[in-house]
């Protein structure tokens, strides 16, 4: 990842050498530009685009999707050479399987902080609370962006979630709850196997 000023206001620095290599695999097929480790495990991930198009905000989407899948890491630092944005990565992400799709409006739902180089007062509050200092501390989970931080929307909540509305949608169809959970366990096995 190229220098950047945000990066180097909020006081990261990359060494890959110390970086596991299933860490680097991870941010490789992912598709992000940098981690992050906090001791041992990889607490962010960056990004670095020339600016926030359309096209960019598809792809921050996508990847934003796919660390959502992983659910281990719960931001992810888009940085431009004149704004940062900061996302949420336990959000639920951006479905392009809905029709009328909004994609800016979308992904900005998702951020938890946004801020131009010329906003002194929000790379104040950033450099506080989000630093590689602060991420280390966890000093962001007793500050006010914790209620933006959502844990019932991981991934595997979810997940839970969406295995119960449609058991109950088959016990419509099928009496029996013991067959209703066989079926929804060969199903979730068959798709790991596929996967």
């Amino acid at each position: 990842m190229n220098s950047n000023y945000f990066i180097e206001k909020l006081g990261f620095a990359f060494d890959n050498q110390t970086i596991s290599y299933d860490i680097k695999l991870l941010a490789n097929n992912i598709g992000v530009d940098a981690v992050h480790c906090s001791g041992e495990f990889p607490a962010v991930f960056f990004k670095e685009v020339s600016d926030f198009n359309i096209d960019n905000l598809k792809e921050i989407a996508k990847i934003h999707r796919k660390i959502w899948n992983n659910s281990s890491i719960v931001f992810l630092y888009v940085v431009s050479p004149v704004e940062i944005r900061i996302y949420n990565c336990n959000e639920t992400p951006v479905f392009f399987n809905t029709e009328n799709l909004q994609i800016d409006r979308e992904i900005k739902e998702r951020e938890i902080e946004t801020c131009k180089k010329s906003d002194e007062e929000t790379l104040s509050t950033l450099i506080d609370i989000f630093s590689s200092v602060a991420i280390d501390t966890g000093k962001v989970w007793i500050s006010k962006y914790s209620s933006k931080i959502k844990l019932q929307t991981k991934v595997d909540r979810y997940l839970v979630n969406s295995l119960l509305k449609l058991a109950k949608k088959l016990s419509n169809d099928i009496e029996d709850d013991e067959i209703i959970h066989s079926l929804l366990m060969r199903s979730i096995f068959i798709m790991y196997l596929q996967d």
